[in-house]
Formats: structure tokens, C-alpha cells, sequence
């Protein structure tokens, strides 16, 4: 027998249930759906969204997208009422103002999913508490987690340790932790080891729910497989990244996973038969960025643009990639701009502006993200530093990643040009912004890339490995 309060809130849980998700979808192509599992309730979980509202089309990989991922619950739902949706958080890229308007629009498009449970995880953290306390009074899904609790005031916790939710006639505790313990008397707050904390609020669930699900914003996957041995969880949730192949677990219970960035969802069914829950295969769901979409959300996404666009306070200010390189460390080496390099460079300017390089920053114009500084800042040249590319100067002339983005500020060098005193690009220069979610093709097709990007009178590819 369950606590009648809680089927109180289940009732009113199931009496609200989407208003919005029941409406028609906005078609652009047919979704290519996995088979959907024969289990009475369907879990489906999300995370690591980053901010981004919709897919990068800088990006091979076109997935991702909160409205096209609105139809995809809302398609879900139409065959299976039982849904329970979860999202592991990191739904924050950092700390400016269009990072954490872009993080509280994604609350508000989980609220409107019908999200049950967010975990509050490390990135979420980067908001700041005042910021996620206003989120979560005002429009987002309930949040949980564990191991979190004040070092100031009344020394308890933000926000639920754990949550009960009923759905299909299953009674379902949740609970999560964010990872890497944390403890500073500077911090109102404190992270206690997860698995610590996750073994207590098992034990107070297990005797009042029928599955005990668990968060988890690991990156490692023998952190999940510590989670997973705790007595009395039922599944675990995390990354698909940071789960271990069955092969090579040592625990039953089962995982499921999700891609981060909002490319896909992960979905596993579970049922109770004859007194013993029965779980199906887990399953990864892909959002395409051009499948159909909810109106209602890419009116969110599209209203967050144009006020970002509008509002000079957006104008992105964040740390450039590229400062902690010597001849951006100096100050009194000014960026000059492409321009001040046709005298000399000619030819190498005129290759330059044939390349998507040039083009860089317009791609963002055209995405309307200009303002996002995860975006911007390998888009132009010196960005973080004040004599750099400003967002909020319209036609800077450091729009583009142009020859001072690769050969460093080049105040010096047009006084005395000598090789000193710029720099030679290498392969882990390029690195730094064409990691593997950005250009998956990067590392196996390098000297591809090389071609594109070197002077006719420069030598081949160079031999630095690079990162691993």
C-alpha cells in the first residue's frame, strides 16, 4: 500500500498532464522511430542539453534540438500514456547572460514537456544557487539531488533528496547525485560523496516504491557501476558515454543511456510481472534537427533569439580558447585584423578568403547565435581579450578566423616582420576547436583538413600528434 499522499499527487500529476504534447507537430520529415518496447511504462531520459536549444549547423552530426525533441515525447506519448521523462541535467554551457537565458529557456521547455524529475547537476551548479532557486520556483520541471546541502543558514538541502512518481500503476523513486565530492567553507553548499548519499535515500525508498531508479551525471563509468551495486536500485541513468559495455559490467542491474547536447533520448520499457519487475532492452532514440517540431517550443527557441539579438546585455564575453598562448599573453601585441597582413601576405589573403574560415562568423549570423560565446569563440579572432572580436561592435573587423587566429596577434610582426615573433600553426592548434563533437572527421582526416586551411607557399601538414 502507498501513501495516500502520494497518490494525490499522482492524481493531479496525471490531470495536467501535456496540454501542449497533445497538439500536431510541425513536419518537416519522417522520424525513423527504433520499435517501441512492449512494457506498460516507457522511462525516457535526457541531459547534457548545454544550452543548446537546437542543433549547431557547423556540425556534420545534424541532431538535436529541444522542439524537434517535443515531438518526439509527444509522438511517444500518443502510444504509450505511461511515460516517465527524466533529464540528468547539465543543461548550463557557463556563466554569461545569453548561456544562462539559453539554460533557464530549457527549463521552461522541460516544464512544458511534462517533465517528472531534473537532476541538478556540476554544470547546472555554474548558474549559480540564486539562479537555479528561481528556475525551479518558477518554471521547471521539480528538481532532485542528493548530495547536496547547504554549509550556511539551516544546513538542509536546496531541493528534494528524492522523489516518488506513480505511472502505469508502478510506483517509481528517483534520486541522483552530481559527481566529484566538493567541499569548500567559502561555498553555501557542500556535494557529499554520491554514493553515499544515494545509498541513504535507497534505503528510505525502497520500502515505499515498486522501482528505484537512479541519476547519475558520472563521467566514468566505474562511478555508475558503483552506483549500480548499491542494494535495492533498479536502474540506473547516465550518459551513454560513461556506461560499460554488458560484456564487461560487473553488476545486472541495467543502464541506460542518452548522447549529450540533446541528440538523442534514451528509453528503456518496465513492467511488473507476476511480482518481478521485467525491464526491456535499453534503447537510443536520435532527435534529427530536421525532423518535425512543436510549434509551441520553436516559438520559445525562436522569442529567446530574436530578445538575445535585440538586447545588447547578450553581447557574449567569455575566455577566448587561445590566451594561455605567448603571443596572446603579451598585451602590448595589439590584433590588427586581416588587413593589416595584404601588403606583405597578398596571395596567402586572397587563398584565406576562398576557405570557410572567412566565412566563419557569418555562419553563426545565419544561425542567429552570434551573441553565444560557445559559439563565437571559434568563430572570430582574439576572442576574450579587449583589443579582440567584440560581439557588440557590428561589423568588427576581427569577424572570422582569420590569419591572427592561427598565427597570433600580429601588432609585433608588421613592425618587424621576422619569424619570431609569430606563430606557426600545428596540428594542436587546431585542436582546440575542432574537437570530436564539433569535427568528427577531424582526427582520422587531418591532412584533408590541412589543405583546405595552409598557404600555397607553406609545407605539408604538420607532424605534431596533436591531442589524443
Amino acid at each position: 500500500m502507498k501513501p495516500a499522499s502520494w497518490r494525490a499527487k499522482a492524481s493531479i500529476i496525471s490531470g495536467l498532464l501535456l496540454p501542449l504534447l497533445s497538439g500536431c507537430g510541425r513536419g518537416r520529415e519522417v522520424l525513423e522511430l527504433p520499435p517501441d518496447p512492449t512494457e506498460a511504462v516507457w522511462i525516457v531520459a535526457s541531459g547534457g542539453t548545454a544550452g543548446l536549444l537546437e542543433s549547431c549547423n557547423c556540425v556534420s552530426d545534424r541532431r538535436g534540438g529541444l522542439p524537434q525533441r517535443a515531438e518526439i515525447l509527444r509522438q511517444m506519448r500518443q502510444k504509450r500514456a505511461a511515460l516517465l521523462l527524466l533529464d540528468l541535467g547539465g543543461n548550463c554551457p557557463g556563466t554569461d547572460l545569453a548561456q544562462k537565458a539559453a539554460a533557464d529557456l530549457g527549463f521552461r521547455a522541460m516544464q512544458q514537456m511534462a517533465y517528472d524529475t531534473v537532476l541538478v547537476g556540476m554544470d547546472d551548479l555554474m548558474l549559480g544557487l540564486p539562479s537555479l532557486v528561481s528556475a525551479s520556483d518558477r518554471s521547471s520541471p521539480p528538481f532532485v539531488i542528493a548530495n547536496l546541502r547547504r554549509t550556511w543558514g539551516n544546513f538542509g538541502p536546496f531541493w528534494e533528496t528524492r522523489r516518488i512518481v506513480e505511472r502505469g500503476g508502478l510506483w517509481f523513486g528517483i534520486t541522483g547525485a552530481a559527481r566529484s565530492p566538493i567541499s569548500d567553507l567559502s561555498l553555501p553548499f557542500a556535494l557529499d560523496d554520491p554514493v553515499a548519499a544515494i545509498t541513504r535515500e535507497v534505503e528510505a525508498l525502497r520500502p515505499e516504491v515498486d522501482v528505484v531508479v537512479v541519476l547519475s551525471d558520472a563521467l566514468a563509468p566505474d562511478d555508475n557501476e558503483e552506483l549500480a551495486a548499491i542494494p535495492g536500485v533498479d536502474l540506473i541513468v547516465a550518459r551513454r558515454e560513461a556506461i560499460l559495455p554488458p560484456s564487461e559490467r560487473k553488476t545486472t542491474v541495467p543502464l541506460v543511456g542518452y548522447d549529450s547536447e540533446g541528440k538523442s533520448l534514451g528509453r528503456i520499457g518496465v513492467e511488473k510481472v507476476e511480482g518481478r519487475l521485467r525491464f526491456g532492452a535499453p534503447q537510443l532514440f536520435p532527435v534529427s534537427s530536421e525532423g518535425p517540431e512543436v510549434a509551441e517550443i520553436r516559438l520559445l527557441v525562436d522569442e529567446y533569439h530574436e530578445s538575445a539579438l535585440a538586447d545588447p546585455k547578450y553581447a557574449a564575453t567569455a575566455r577566448g580558447f587561445l590566451l594561455s598562448q605567448p603571443q596572446e599573453k603579451d598585451k602590448e601585441n595589439p590584433y590588427l585584423g586581416h588587413e593589416a597582413c595584404i601588403p606583405c601576405h597578398t596571395a596567402e589573403y586572397q587563398q584565406w578568403k576562398a576557405t570557410p574560415h572567412a566565412r566563419a562568423y557569418a555562419t553563426l549570423v545565419q544561425n542567429r547565435v552570434q551573441y553565444q560565446s560557445n559559439c563565437v569563440v571559434c568563430h572570430v579572432t582574439g576572442f576574450g581579450r579587449v583589443d579582440g572580436f567584440h560581439v557588440k561592435l557590428p561589423g568588427d573587423p576581427l569577424a572570422g578566423v582569420q590569419c591572427e587566429a592561427c598565427h597570433g596577434p600580429g601588432g609585433n610582426h608588421t613592425i618587424n616582420p621576422t619569424k619570431e615573433n609569430i606563430r606557426l600553426s600545428d596540428r594542436a592548434l587546431c585542436e582546440v576547436c575542432h574537437v570530436e563533437s564539433q569535427s568528427p572527421k577531424f582526427k582520422d582526416h587531418f591532412e584533408e583538413y590541412w589543405r583546405k586551411a595552409v598557404h600555397a607557399s607553406d609545407a605539408g601538414p604538420p607532424v605534431a600528434a596533436g591531442r589524443s
